[in-house]
């Protein structure tokens, strides 16, 4: 979000188009990335230190992808809202002050290191002992993800 407020404060028409997007974007993916740890995981383990899902993958293969595809949303993977975002704030950002946009093109990388390195804790690895299994997502939980994944993957390959 700190991308979306210095996309307003470039004061350009392309850095301004950006927040907004970004904000869109910030609105599709950042709920099903708080379902996913504190609607599903948590009320099913009460827990939420990430050693104890270690290997979400071989246990919850649906909820694995669903939280793989958000987190490349997250990121601004291309073919997602969240890049044209960040493509547009980040350049209407640098257009007008190149020092600030280039430390902001380098928080968005180091912010999808570390994204990426949740994600590949959380759903790599062996499977630990903590957890017992249990049922993968329910239909309920399937419709909630599919509901915020494809307008965020449909508005980045059709922008408006």
């Amino acid at each position: 979000m700190a991308v979306c407020i210095l996309g307003i404060f470039s004061n350009s028409i392309t850095g301004i188009t950006g927040s907004l997007v970004l904000s869109i974007a910030h609105g599709f993916v950042s709920p099903g990335l708080f379902i996913i740890v504190g609607g599903i995981l948590y009320d099913r383990y009460h827990n939420r230190l990430v050693q104890y899902f270690q290997g979400l993958i071989t246990y919850m293969p649906y909820l694995s992808v669903y939280f793989i595809i958000l987190s490349f949303c997250n990121i601004g993977t291309p073919l997602s809202i969240n890049f044209i975002g960040e493509l547009l704030s980040l350049t209407g950002s640098i257009n007008r002050a190149p020092l600030l946009g280039g430390i902001a093109a380098i928080s968005v990388l180091l912010s999808a290191c570390y994204q990426m390195k949740l994600t590949n804790r959380l759903t790599g690895g062996v499977k630990t002992p903590y957890v017992s299994l249990t049922a993968d997502c329910t239909y309920r939980e399937t419709i909630l993800m599919l509901s915020l994944i494809i307008p965020t993957i449909f508005l980045g390959i059709f922008p408006i």
